[in-house]
C-alpha cells in the first residue's frame, strides 16, 4: 500500500481540516487515506471540529462568491448576518479571505482555484496566440543554405554558387538560395553578403531582405539585414530596388540605400 503524505502547505491542523473537507467532497477515499483521516481525527480532540467548520466553510464559498462577486458590494451586503436563513455573510467573507476565495487572502483552500484568477484566460489566450503568430513566422521562414560561423576570419571565405557567382558572408549570415527557371534567388534571413553576380540575362539574380528586393544581372554589391536594417550598396553595374508593390530605385555603382 503507497504511503500517505499530506501536501507540503498542510502546516497545522487547520490546514488538514480544510484539506480533508475538498476530499470527502463526493470524493472517495483510498485505503492509506481512510487510515491517515481516521489517526487526525483521533489525534486531537478539537480535530472533528475543525473538519464540520472547514466542510461547512467548503460547501458554502463557492454559493458565497458567486452571490457575492463584486467586492464593494460584498462589503456592503456582508456586514450583518442574515436573520432569515441564518446565515452569516460576514464569517463567509472572512473565511473566503483566509482561503484566498476573495480579493486579499493570503491562502486558498487545497484544491480551490483564487479569484485572483481573472486574468489568467486572457493571460493564456494571448500566449497561445503569440506561440501560434512565431510558430507561424517561423514555419513560412526558408531554410539557410548557406550558414556562416561567428568567426571573424570567415568574411575571408568565397563560396562558389552553381550559377557561378561567387558570394561573401559576413560573421553570423544565413542565406536561403532557391534557383528556377525565371530567377536566380537568395534570401538572407540575417546578416550580410558582398556578391560577384555571374551575368545571366535570361535569369535575373534577386536578393531578398524583409520587403526590399535588390535585382541584378551582371554586377557586384553588397546587401545586409542585421536587426531589421536593410543596406545595399553598388560596387559595380547597376541593382533595381523593390518592394512587393513597386519599383523603388535604381542604383548605380557607388550608390547605396538602406531601410529600417
Amino acid at each position: 500500500m503507497t504511503e500517505f503524505r499530506y501536501p507540503d502547505d498542510c502546516q497545522s491542523n487547520d490546514d488538514i481540516a480544510d484539506y480533508w473537507a475538498v476530499r470527502l467532497d463526493d470524493v472517495q477515499l483510498s485505503a492509506a487515506e481512510e487510515i491517515a483521516f481516521e489517526r487526525w481525527q483521533a489525534a486531537d480532540p478539537k480535530n472533528p471540529a475543525r473538519l464540520i467548520r472547514a466542510r461547512q466553510t467548503w460547501q458554502g464559498m463557492e454559493i458565497a462568491a458567486a452571490e457575492f462577486s463584486d467586492d464593494e458590494d460584498l462589503s456592503i451586503r456582508s456586514r450583518q448576518p442574515d436573520h432569515d436563513t441564518g446565515f452569516d455573510s460576514e464569517a463567509v467573507r472572512r473565511d473566503l479571505e483566509r482561503l484566498g476565495a476573495l480579493e486579499g487572502g493570503n491562502n486558498r483552500l487545497p484544491g480551490m482555484r483564487s479569484a485572483k484568477r481573472r486574468a489568467r484566460p486572457m493571460l493564456a489566450i494571448f500566449t497561445i496566440l503569440l506561440l501560434v503568430g512565431l510558430w507561424g513566422y517561423s514555419a513560412f521562414q526558408p531554410d539557410a543554405d548557406l550558414i556562416a560561423a561567428s568567426n571573424p576570419d570567415v568574411v575571408g571565405e568565397v563560396h562558389e554558387l552553381s550559377d557561378g557567382s561567387r558570394i561573401w558572408m559576413e560573421p553570423g549570415t544565413r542565406v536561403a538560395l532557391a534557383y528556377g527557371d525565371q530567377y536566380r534567388d537568395l534570401t538572407v534571413l540575417e546578416g550580410g553578403v558582398f556578391i560577384e553576380v555571374a551575368k545571366d540575362s535570361t535569369r535575373p539574380l534577386r536578393i531578398h531582405l524583409n520587403k526590399l528586393t535588390a535585382t541584378a544581372v551582371g554586377t557586384a554589391f553588397s546587401a545586409s539585414k542585421w536587426g531589421g536594417h536593410v543596406r545595399v550598396e553598388v560596387s559595380e553595374g547597376t541593382v533595381d530596388l523593390e518592394s512587393r508593390t513597386a519599383k523603388l530605385a535604381r542604383l548605380t555603382a557607388g550608390r547605396a540605400s538602406w531601410q529600417d
